[in-house]
């Protein structure tokens, strides 16, 4: 994103947290729980992590060996669910039997056994076309299949604003439970809609085993970097087919390679680790429109790019105009090693005067940025006479209207729904 760099260092750990790996490595390691010992945790918050569950039960009394919130591997954003490791048995039945529906970060909790092997991906289901509205719940979802059998886990898909996206998941104890729910329930009308319901299978299972591909984005590139220098800087790696700088300022590049292997080690050996005239690149596999074809909003590739590229970067409003990069820098490094930095001015409405600046800050890892989140949202770091800062992940352009048309037709929904209301 800009601004100076530094070198890279890695984060402390802290008692109770899975640090999780860098952002655009890969994923963090499985952790292998003694399930009689496991606990699930669901309903959590966006901005509850794995040090905020494993001080919360500490604090309760309890005894816990660690706790772990899962994360989406794309954005490396919380999936709100996780799982608490005890010491004894007798401390896991006594915190599901004391704290389910306990109120964490102003969400109630689901405390769940946690079965003896991985839920069986064959009995969850998903649901879609169910309403797109405030006033259809996670209950409404969870009352529609609870017939078909025990459910082990009800998820419906929200907005920010807590409206439904219009789908769910529900993972039931079996496979013929779900296969009976899906039997039953797709393509009948429920809710004034036709609903659809399926086997959900993760991305994970419908990818083929063992990735090929050769093309590569490469971000972050000196104005003063050739594309001659680019391949240099890559033929290091194996045969480059192709290099091209593209983009504003041409910070932007793409190198094809012969070979998947050969890219794979470029990206290794340069993401986030190689330097150039103060800069330090970004290298991640270029996401093709083949890739892309499922999303049918249409996002360019590129930008698809961009954010798989920066997941742990942050996005802040309300900096005093008066804070410096220096102070600013001080201030973040609480939260782990910066690794881009960038602050830009923003004019009063209307006039020429500075009214404030907002931040973009790129953390070496995933976990950081989401420790910046916690200590900083809605803080007054530089004082309290100044309004409090806004603390985020940094969303893309097509991210930001995609969520604004959606909440804009939620509005307008709540507006026909309590229309009809006062007219019954």
């Amino acid at each position: 994103m800009g601004g100076s760099w530094n070198n890279q260092m890695n984060m402390p750990s802290f008692p109770g947290m899975n640090m999780g790996a860098a952002a655009g490595g890969p994923p963090r390691a499985k952790i292998d729980y003694n399930n009689k010992l496991c606990l699930y945790i669901g309903n959590l918050s966006q901005t509850t992590f794995d040090n905020d569950l494993f001080k919360f039960f500490k604090n309760k009394g309890y005894h816990l060996r660690n706790a772990q919130v899962m994360l989406n591997n794309e954005t490396r954003k919380s999936k709100q669910y996780g799982y608490l490791n005890f010491y004894t048995e007798d401390e896991t039945k006594r915190c599901m039997s004391e704290q389910n529906n306990a109120i964490i970060n102003g969400r109630n909790i689901v405390l769940n056994e946690k079965k003896n092997t991985d839920f069986d991906s064959a009995a969850n289901v998903l649901i879609k076309n169910l309403p797109r509205e405030a006033t259809f719940t996670q209950t409404d979802l969870y009352q529609l299949c609870v017939e078909f059998g025990k459910i082990v886990s009800c998820k419906l898909e929200v907005t920010r604003d807590n409206v439904s996206r219009g789908y769910g998941y529900v993972q039931f104890n079996s496979k013929e439970n779900a296969s009976s729910a899906i039997e039953k329930l797709n393509g009948t009308e429920h809710f004034g809609k036709e609903i659809a319901v399926t086997v959900h299978s993760k991305k994970n299972e419908r990818e083929e085993a063992g990735e090929s591909f050769t093309n590569l984005f490469v971000k972050n590139i000196p104005a003063t970097f050739s594309e001659e220098n680019l391949r240099e800087l890559f033929n290091e790696f194996g045969e480059v087919q192709s290099v091209a700088k593209k983009g504003e300022g041409k910070d932007i590049g793409f190198v094809q390679f012969k070979t998947h292997e050969q890219a794979a080690a470029a990206i290794e050996a340069l993401d986030s680790k190689k330097e150039i005239d103060g800069k330090v690149l970004f290298v991640s596999k270029f996401i093709s429109q083949n890739d892309n074809r499922s999303n049918t909003q249409k996002e360019s590739t590129i930008g698809q790019t961009m954010k798989e590229t920066f997941k742990s970067n942050i996005f802040i409003r309300n900096i005093p105009k008066e804070v410096g990069e220096e102070e600013f820098r001080s201030e973040f490094d609480k939260a782990g090693k910066i690794i881009s930095l960038k602050l830009k001015e923003r004019n009063a409405v209307g006039t020429t005067e500075l009214a404030s600046k907002i931040g973009y800050v790129c953390y070496e890892e995933v976990r950081q940025a989401q420790k910046c989140i916690q200590l900083f949202d809605q803080t007054s770091p530089f004082g309290y006479g100044y309004r409090p800062l806004k603390v985020e992940f940094w969303q893309s352009k097509f991210d930001l209207i995609h969520e604004n048309e959606e909440k804009n037709i939620n509005q307008v929904k709540k507006f026909i729904h309590f229309i009809q209301h006062e007219m019954q």
